[in-house]
C-alpha cells in the first residue's frame, strides 16, 4: 500500500497492493490449485488459512489507517479487498487463461456491481483526503 498512488480510493489502493503482492505467483496456477485442494482437505489447514487471511486483512486495515482512512472504513475496505483477492485467486486457479491480475480486477468489478451505484468509493476518497 505504501506504493499506491494517492489518487486511488482506499479500495482500489488495497486491491492494487494485493495485485502487486500476488505478481510472483501469477505464472503458477497449478500450484495455487494444488494448494487450495490441500487446504480444503484438512480442517487444521483451513483454520490456518483463515488465520493468515485475517492477518492480511488486519495489515491492510492498519496500512489504510496509516494513509488517513478512518479506522472503521479501513476495516470495511480491508475485508472487501481481501475477499476480492481470495475470490480472484480461487477463480484464477480454476481458469488460469484469464490471468491473475485480470481475475482480481474482474472480482473487484463484480463486487462494485453487487454493491450498486450507492457504493461509497467517492465518499471514502473524500474522507481520506
Amino acid at each position: 500500500l505504501a506504493d499506491a498512488g494517492g489518487e486511488l480510493d482506499p479500495l482500489h489502493a488495497a486491491v492494487q497492493a494485493f495485485t502487486q503482492a500476488a505478481a510472483p505467483i501469477a505464472d503458477y496456477p497449478d500450484l495455487a490449485r494444488a494448494r487450495r485442494a490441500l487446504i480444503d482437505s484438512s480442517p487444521e489447514l483451513r483454520e490456518r488459512d483463515l488465520m493468515k487471511m485475517a492477518s492480511m486483512t488486519a495489515a491492510v486495515a492498519d496500512a489504510l489507517a496509516g494513509r488517513g482512512v478512518p479506522r472503521r472504513d479501513a476495516i470495511f475496505v480491508s475485508q472487501a479487498a481481501t475477499t476480492v483477492f481470495a475470490t480472484a485467486v480461487d477463480e484464477w486457479a480454476r481458469e488460469p487463461e484469464r490471468g491473475l491480475a485480470a481475475s482480481i480486477q474482474s472480482a473487484l468489478s463484480d463486487l462494485r456491481a453487487v454493491l450498486g451505484p450507492g457504493d461509497r468509493g467517492s465518499t471514502l476518497r473524500s474522507r481520506s483526503a
